[in-house]
């Protein structure tokens, strides 16, 4: 199994969206928009604390982000760009448009279905987890019910080993196909090394998000630091998402390529 290089991978998810970040903006414009409308309609009209009702008003958001990084896989495995260029052949064109479309539309869907998974996961998994453990308060283990604990292992246990299965969205949308996905990803130090690789592209937009939170909250807690708070979430959910997707691309272009450095699929 061709050893994988997190630190290139997370060095290159960096790059990758320094370099195109006119692109990205472009790119994220309107999915950010609708990101934002669907987050703050959840805040103001769903008071309920459930996952599962969060991810349904978030899902039109699911939508226009999945487009959002199924355009940028694209660009990495294929140099595709949105919009595409026509050649004044209509018969071409509708035809590359087809064929471009199917893997999209592939990977919006994957991402869209991964995502109310995990609504799913966590939802379960906040069911059995006292409500003092979640707000990250000290529990006495010993006042936990067995089965809850048992339970709880097991579903920490399922999160490491289908971590690798969160990013089916990228093979789907690069049209690389899931099962030589699967198959390369299979064992359990490759989900280790994914979740490694996530850590590094993660950690630094939490770092910012507490700075910049920190920075609101000295505004007291009004309406509109709410929103501010709100907004600022938004954006750097999804400046790690773009991260992290460039990142797991570049673990795919090893794996599927047999070299070190990536490339195109």
């Amino acid at each position: 199994m061709l050893p994988l290089n997190i630190i290139d991978a997370a060095q290159y998810a960096y790059k990758i969206v320094w370099q195109e970040r006119h692109y990205l903006l472009k790119l994220a414009f309107v999915p950010l928009i609708i990101k934002l409308l669907c987050f703050f309609a959840a805040v103001h009209f769903d008071d309920s604390n459930s996952i599962i009702r969060l991810s349904l008003f978030m899902l039109p958001a699911y939508f226009a982000e999945g487009w959002m990084l199924c355009h940028f896989v694209a660009l990495m495995t294929k140099g595709q760009r949105w919009p595409m260029m026509m050649t004044g052949n209509q018969a071409q064109d509708l035809k590359t448009a087809k064929r471009r479309g199917r893997p999209l539309v592939a990977g919006i869907l994957g991402f869209v279905l991964i995502n109310m998974a995990m609504a799913l996961y966590f939802q379960t998994f906040t069911n059995f987890v006292p409500p003092e453990m979640l707000a990250g308060e000290a529990v006495d283990p010993n006042a936990l019910p067995p089965q809850n604990a048992f339970i709880i292992t097991m579903m920490f246990v399922l999160m490491i080993v289908v971590f690798k299965y969160v990013w089916l969205y990228i093979p789907l949308a690069s049209d690389a196909g899931l099962m030589p996905y699967i198959h390369k990803t299979r064992g359990f130090m490759m989900s280790l090394r994914f979740i490694a690789l996530w850590v590094l592209c993660f950690l630094p937009t939490i770092f910012i998000m507490q700075v910049f939170m920190s920075l609101v909250s000295f505004q007291g807690n009004g309406e509109h630091v709410n929103y501010a708070a709100g907004l600022i979430r938004v954006l750097l959910d999804t400046v790690k998402n773009l991260i992290c997707t460039a990142g797991f691309t570049f673990v795919m272009l090893q794996l599927f390529n047999g070299q070190q450095k990536g490339g195109k699929l």
